[in-house]
């Protein structure tokens, strides 16, 4: 993996026809938007196959939030931090609870003269144990995947906003990284996620040229034909056009 902590690919390039290919850890979030039926959760069980591949549950522990109940139920259990999350209830519970747990991994990388989670997971002499959390343990990185947070978001407004922009903000040198996924893009959802956090975006298809913009800065989402067609892009950088394959798809 070199130099990758949670490398996994997203798709392929319909330019070159090269697989594309990205780090988690080095985007750091990653916002995906579009409407309904275009590849959205195929996209994010993608991401968790790919992720599953080269990385063991004791690296790696999910997150999941399927207000749907049906998205994820393929995924392996041994990789889920809690049980899968249904209800905008228990996902707020579980965003409180990151902070914390947040702030308990920053407080023991500083005692440990750490900046972050690969530093602290290399230091000499800790063990191999994911079961506590002290000095002497390896630290899972702990990835947060979404599939649509457009109803929490109606429902808790602000008190969500101002959450994950904290955690957010706060995530990366704790080994915490977020995907999510929204359907709608209108002023009130992207507020909950700025661009200095969520600096990574996916736009499938999307309504209107307005909502592409708000998404990846172009209004090119508007016009993809393709399922499973969808731009990324990553700040400044240039869009990149990529499309699932069919069998990503079924």
């Amino acid at each position: 993996m070199n130099n990758q902590k949670l490398p996994f690919l997203l798709g392929e390039n319909v330019d070159d026809k090269t697989k594309f290919e990205v780090d988690l850890a080095h985007l750091p979030n990653l916002l995906i938007g579009g409407t309904r039926g275009q590849g959205k959760s195929a996209l994010l069980e993608k991401i968790i196959r790919s992720l599953q591949e080269r990385m063991s549950y004791r690296e790696l522990q999910f997150v999941l939030f399927d207000p749907s109940h049906v998205e994820f139920c393929q995924i392996e259990e041994g990789y889920f931090s809690r049980t899968l999350i249904t209800s905008p209830e228990k996902m707020m519970l579980e965003l409180e609870r990151l902070d914390a747990e947040i702030e308990k991994r920053l407080t023991m990388f500083a005692q440990a003269r750490c900046r972050n989670l690969a530093d602290f997971n290399a230091r000499p002499g800790r063990e191999r144990n994911t079961h506590t959390c002290s000095h002497s343990t390896i630290v899972p990185y702990i990835v947060v995947v979404a599939d649509d947070m457009t109803e929490l978001i109606a429902e808790e407004g602000v008190k969500v906003r101002t959450l994950i922009r904290r955690l957010t903000a706060r995530a990366r040198a704790a080994g915490v990284h977020f995907i999510m996924s929204v359907r709608s893009m209108d002023p009130t959802t992207m507020q909950v996620f700025p661009l200095d956090n969520f600096p990574a975006r996916i736009a499938f298809k999307t309504w209107s040229a307005a909502d592409s913009t708000a998404l990846v800065g172009v209004e090119d989402a508007k016009d993809l034909s393709r399922l499973g067609e969808f731009i990324f892009r990553r700040g400044v950088d240039r869009p990149i056009h990529c499309h699932l394959k069919a069998d990503d798809m079924a």
